[in-house]
């Protein structure tokens, strides 16, 4: 048998740390004999990778071991509204040459379909294989400013219907289902950084100090760990996804396919948790405390090979950790008497210690708080490259608790005592807590229940209209109002438990009516909530606490239980310290786990039978402030998925200071037709500075003349000058009769009026929007106080695209004053994909032109900051 990988980098769209993920992985294999091939920067091409795939493919033979891994961008185009007969969305990964997708170059992403089928034939030649994506296939992103989420920005109408002919292409050509199994086939084990709808990242200061995925760091460092070898892949990922997610709470890897076998075998083996039990010099050890989560205090029963677990040779109980293995104290008798291939089967464990970070390293105070943080069962204390699920951070007058986003739980710096190491234990016991039931996993085997109760989530708006929200990476805000919605599809009388992990990670029921869960009837409905009596939709009311710090945004979920009997499981909003309750379900067994931190290998004499039961998540981001005001219609809408714009992604690299934007092509229509028309365009941009007017308004006029008649050698220029921040563009279109002010005299006259009644009725917002005579006059004021916040430092996130609305919701109500106007065009260009500008300076659309109503256009972003980038004209300062 050879053992073969191939392994995938790449390294684009401000991604720093994948090909340091491929050296990783590449000495992790390695030590497990696998011979491997990179495929990184040139080689990772779409046309590289097939290669490379077949490559692999080709040389594999029957009883050979494959791993194919991938680590960089995952993409989704999803569906535009006007194509109902297309899936919903396409998943792809992003090769290295993938920003020269077009129409005439066709798509170069990987399709999952394309995927899938190579996949379907290397499994063909040997049925052990291993698929390793780390990546993610959504849009959407968390609130750390450290992180880059592994997901493309981009998606359109023109994308879709370039990923669309693709995929179209490639179920075309594809086997007949009769002749694949795709993702689901039997002979893969594969392993995802995160699911189809979530967020996967990299981050700095892990293994060694690089830059990695978090998902492939943890991978590598768990597969490295001494006695790896006798885990199976259910059983690492038990392992590696609490260790992902107490550093990323909304990132949740799976692992699918035939898990329960051993790691790069075919052999399955049922994970139990009983260890092998090694004896040196009359002292009994555990191997492989790290991968199996084993912490000082766990209890052993030691039963020789084929032995009654009733009756043990002894009981044990572990008392320290060095280097990797757990020793283990008799209770009764040496280990000198112990049987050859003894083995030690759990009776209490830890249920997954979850890391805690102390900084400094060198802090006189640090071995006291260690000690205080590691004696119960729920905390370990955190290596110094290892992600954590918070940080003590030991200050000169104390402590201060930080989450595993970096951010405080407390406003200020705690003076040290036992006290405050009580209440400090006991904070980071309720995160624990939580980050238990985040990861709880549905039942399996007698305890599953089918997948027959769906959840759907919405924001309740003020008129009682509702918005579909995704399960997983929404940006919610302080007052929302979210429904949950609950079908029972199934035959059978379900009963659903609903609880919310708050910004602390207290855990708090939501269906309190019935506290052993909500009976939902075959067919029935159920919704969070209705108000009694008037029956009005309420939804729950989301809150940032008062005494919480205020900054980025926090991870916050719903998780709901589902069962097919009912089940009491309030004791998961237990707050204080727990005992546990004798007799019960599993289930209920299993709540007990979360609450104490404890759990109980050996069942009970009296067990309950097993109640099956599924679990359902939905994560969010909060943010403290007020929800973003909305903007009006543009005939195209560019912008990025506004997760983009509430947490900027950090760039990779160096990204432009001066920018100029230009408009290069233009064509009238009238009636449909491209003809001679006379056009006024007018364009708005907006970008954060600190001390001048945070926006340039132009106005254009085009003369009629025949379509396609060539602009000025230079084009119309639409902004000119530095940014900082994203840089926002909005263009009006309107046939003009005369000539009307320009769209920056009217927001200049706007604020003037706005001046003036300060002037008259003082500073006071709410006595002033009394007095205010004229729309106008209320339009200066959204100017004025959006000028403000983008010109301070705490213009940034919900507050900044707030700001950037208010101007847009302003210019648009001022031309439409002036004269007929339509918003033709919307986008926003990041810093984190340097404005789009690519090598110097790009045009958009690569090819063709876009159509808007009355005009079709195309428009330039030069990075000016460049040697021979050209002048530009600074900005006006602010009065």
């Amino acid at each position: 048998m050879r053992k073969r990988a191939l392994l995938i980098g790449s390294q684009t769209g401000g991604l720093r740390g994948v090909h340091a993920d491929v050296a990783l992985m590449a000495d992790t294999l390695g030590a497990f004999g696998f011979e491997v091939t990179r495929a990184t920067a040139e080689r990772a091409t779409r046309r590289g990778i097939i290669d490379a795939y077949r490559t692999l493919i080709d040389a594999t033979r029957p009883g050979d071991a494959a791993v194919v891994y991938y680590s960089g961008h995952g993409g989704m185009a999803r569906r535009p509204r006007t194509a109902p007969e297309s899936p919903a969305r396409i998943q792809y990964l992003c090769p290295t040459d993938i920003d020269e997708s077009g129409e005439r170059t066709g798509f170069r992403g990987l399709l999952a379909d394309e995927l899938s089928l190579l996949q379907y034939e290397l499994s063909a030649r040997t049925a052990n294989v291993t698929t390793i994506i780390d990546s993610c296939h959504s849009a959407r992103m968390a609130r750390y400013g450290r992180e880059v989420p592994k997901a493309r920005a981009w998606a359109d109408e023109a994308e879709w219907a370039t990923v669309h002919a693709a995929w179209q292409a490639a179920v075309r050509d594809a086997p007949s289902p009769a002749d694949r199994t795709g993702e689901s086939n039997p002979s893969v084990v594969r392993l995802v950084a995160c699911g189809p709808d979530a967020i996967a990242f990299e981050m700095p200061g892990l293994e060694g100090g690089r830059t990695h995925g978090l998902f492939t760091a943890t991978l590598a460092r768990l597969l490295r760990q001494p006695g790896a070898g006798h885990l199976t892949w259910r059983g690492l990922m038990e392992r590696v996804r609490p260790a992902v997610m107490d550093a990323m709470p909304l990132q949740r890897p799976e692992a699918e396919g035939p898990a329960d076998r051993r790691l790069f075998e075919e052999t399955e083996q049922v994970v139990t948790g009983v260890l092998p039990v090694l004896v040196e010099r009359n002292v009994a050890w555990l191997s492989a405390a790290g991968p199996f989560g084993i912490g000082v205090g766990d209890q052993y029963a030691l039963v020789a090979p084929g032995g009654d677990p009733a009756e043990p040779q002894a009981t044990a109980v572990v008392d320290q950790l060095h280097a990797g293995a757990a020793r283990l104290r008799l209770a009764d008798g040496s280990a000198a008497t112990l049987p050859p291939g003894v083995e030690a089967h759990p009776l209490q464990v830890g249920l997954g210690r979850r890391p805690v970070a102390i900084v400094p390293q060198d802090h006189r105070d640090r071995a006291r708080v260690s000690d205080a943080l590691a004696a119960g069962a729920q905390l370990r204390i955190a290596r110094h490259d290892e992600p954590a699920l918070a940080t003590v951070a030991l200050e000169p007058h104390g402590l201060r608790l930080r989450d595993a986003g970096g951010e405080p739980l407390r406003a200020a710096t705690v003076p040290l005592s036992g006290a405050s190491l009580a209440a400090l234990a006991q904070d980071l016991r309720r995160l624990a807590r939580a980050a238990h039931l985040r990861a709880l996993e549905s039942g399996s085997g007698a305890e599953a229940l089918p997948d027959d109760v769906g959840f759907s989530y919405a924001l309740l708006h003020a008129d009682g209209s509702t918005t579909p929200l995704a399960a997983s990476g929404e940006h919610l805000f302080n007052g929302d109002q979210v429904v949950v919605r609950i079908h029972n599809h199934g035959r059978d009388h379900r009963y659903v438990s609903v609880f919310d992990i708050g910004l602390r990670g207290a855990v708090e029921p939501l269906t309190t009516t019935e506290p052993s869960g909500i009976e939902i009837e075959p067919g029935g409905h159920y919704e969070l909530f209705r108000l009694p009596g008037s029956h009005r939709l309420a939804g729950v009311e989301l809150f940032w606490p008062d005494d919480l710090p205020r900054g980025a945004p926090r991870p916050e979920s719903f998780v709901a239980v589902v069962t097919d009997r009912p089940q009491d499981l309030t004791r998961l909003a237990q707050r204080g310290t727990a005992r546990r309750t004798p007799g019960g379900s599993p289930l209920q067994r299993l709540a007990d786990d979360i609450v104490t931190g404890v759990r109980d290998a050996r069942r009970p004499d009296y067990v309950e039978p097993a109640v099956r039961y599924r679990v359902a998540r939905c994560d969010f981001h909060l943010h403290p402030g007020r929800r973003p005001g909305p903007e009006p219609a543009f005939a195209v809408d560019e912008r990025p998925d506004p997760t983009f714009l509430l947490v900027p992604p950090h760039a990779a690299g160096p990204v432009p200071r001066r920018l100029a934007v230009r408009l290069r092509e233009a064509v009238a229509y009238d009636g449909g037709v491209p003809r001679p028309a006379a056009l006024r365009v007018d364009c708005l941009a907006v970008t954060r500075t600190e001390g001048a007017v945070p926006y340039r308004a132009t106005t254009h006029r085009i003369a009629a003349s025949s379509p396609g008649t060539p602009l000025p050698p230079d084009g119309l220029p639409l902004y000119s000058g530095p940014v900082r921040g994203a840089v926002d563009l909005a263009l009006w279109v309107s046939r003009e009769e005369g000539e009307g002010p320009d769209l920056e005299r009217l927001l200049a006259a706007a604020a003037e009026r706005a001046d003036e009644a300060d002037r008259t009725y003082g500073i006071d917002r709410t006595y002033r929007n009394d007095r205010l005579h004229g729309a106008d006059k209320a339009l200066g004021v959204e100017i004025h106080e959006a000028v403000a916040l983008l010109t301070t430092p705490a213009g940034a996130g919900a507050g900044a695209v707030d700001a950037v609305a208010a101007l847009v919701r302003a210019a648009a109500a001022l031309l439409d004053r002036a004269g007929a106007s339509t918003g033709a065009y919307r986008t926003t260009l990041l810093p984190y994909e340097r404005y789009a500008v690519g090598d110097g300076a790009a045009r958009h659309p690569a090819d063709g032109l876009l159509r808007a109503g009355e005009l079709s256009f195309a428009y330039e972003v030069v990075d000016t900051g460049r040697a021979g980038g050209g002048a530009d004209g600074e900005q006006r300062r602010q009065p």
